[in-house]
């Protein structure tokens, strides 16, 4: 006997849910079933549960404006006596990547104001997007924690493509190959494993090297040797194309915070980038990034020490008090034309005296250019 005709005997059913959300759709739970239950039991008697403990106005208000534009929900009023709180910032970003460096950038700056960032966090829909914000953390060195699941990097599955991918790179990396000889499984039992270990330590071989000894003896017998063998080929075959994948062109990312369509970027930027690559022969492909995607313009340095970008055109004047002796150049008045400010800079570069500011990166040249009589840019 169904619900609905139970219902019809002792009308006594009660269902909790939630129009706005479903997150057990995957054992069978549909929203269609609270949208139709008053026509399904008639003389139910509908409560809505409106009062929010968890959130602030903010954050209701919004919430609500995003889900009224659903079509299929029943409607609700949240409120909360939690106060309004902050507001809601919403920013676009490029990709995770942006996103990542933008949201490290906040943290750092609230760690110098001597704010507690153990009562910060970053939420996230799927387990997977933290891994652009872990990399972040982990180059910049902000202590972080995990929570509902392990790291990143930590997690097996990815320690045994990072294991596959030193071979790929050092086929004689012991302790990676030791992590994939068995995954997936390929039968190589303890027993083989300890003669592989043994030889290993007994003649200080790396594992690939005693495996080929062993097998060159015909120490290895059935299924382990079927196995043995096909593993060795395939380090080998990934060897191989790694080796001819690294001799294809290599991508150099040249960043600026110039439109595509201005000057600086469609003429120069855009020319410099195509002789490079035909200079190089093909070898090196000069991809640019116009328009300030990998960075705003005070941060065009910082892309390219972090390595985000691999070249920067910038102006060093728009990043305030990091380039004091290249700065010099920006006074007014003191370069009546672009040619003499470009001089003078490549000479004070050329003789070292800018080596100390321009530490951790390779300038590739000045350009100065000036505005009539009043300031250069």
């Amino acid at each position: 006997m169904c619900i609905r005709d139970r219902s019809k005997k002792h009308k006594n059913i009660c269902c909790v849910g939630d129009d706005d959300q479903s997150i057990y759709s995957w054992r069978g739970a549909e929203i269609s079933n609270i949208l139709r239950f008053e026509k399904d039991f008639p003389n139910a008697k509908v409560i809505r549960l409106e009062e929010n403990y968890r959130s602030t106005g903010h954050i209701l208000t919004a919430a609500s404006k995003l889900i009224e534009n659903n079509e299929s929900r029943l409607g609700k009023t949240l409120w909360t006596n939690s106060g309004q709180g902050e507001k809601i910032v919403i920013k676009s970003v490029w990709d995770g990547e942006e996103e990542a460096r933008q949201i490290t950038s906040e943290l750092e700056k609230l760690s110098l104001k001597n704010y507690n960032l153990d009562e910060t966090a970053i939420l996230v829909r799927a387990s997977f997007q933290m891994r652009e914000f872990e990399d972040r953390f982990i180059s910049v060195g902000l202590p972080y924690k995990v929570i509902g699941g392990p790291r990143f990097y930590e997690r097996k599955e990815i320690r045994d493509v990072n294991a596959y991918l030193r071979i790929a790179l050092q086929p004689k990396d012991s302790l990676a190959l030791e992590r994939i000889i068995n995954t997936p499984k390929r039968g190589i039992g303890e027993t083989t494993l300890k003669k592989i270990r043994d030889r290993s330590k007994q003649n200080n071989l790396p594992m690939i090297d005693s495996i080929k000894e062993l097998m060159d003896e015909k120490a290895f017998k059935g299924k382990a040797d079927i196995s043995l063998k096909k593993l060795i080929g395939l380090i080998i075959g990934i060897f191989s194309l790694s080796a001819i994948s690294g001799a294809s062109a290599t991508e150099l990312k040249l960043a600026t915070f110039e439109p595509p369509k201005a000057f600086i970027a469609s003429k120069i930027l855009a020319a410099w980038a195509t002789k490079v690559n035909q200079c190089s022969a093909g070898s090196l492909n000069v991809k640019m990034y116009a328009g300030g995607v990998l960075g705003s313009p005070p941060k065009q340095y910082d892309i390219v020490t972090s390595g985000v970008a691999d070249i920067s055109w910038t102006v060093l004047g728009y990043i305030g008090g990091q380039f004091p002796l290249s700065s010099v150049i920006e006074l007014p008045f003191l370069t009546r034309t672009s040619k003499a400010g470009t001089t003078a800079l490549n000479t004070l570069f050329n003789e070292g005296y800018l080596d100390k500011e321009m530490a951790g990166i390779k300038a590739v040249s000045y350009t100065h250019l000036t505005l009539p009589t009043i300031c250069s840019v």
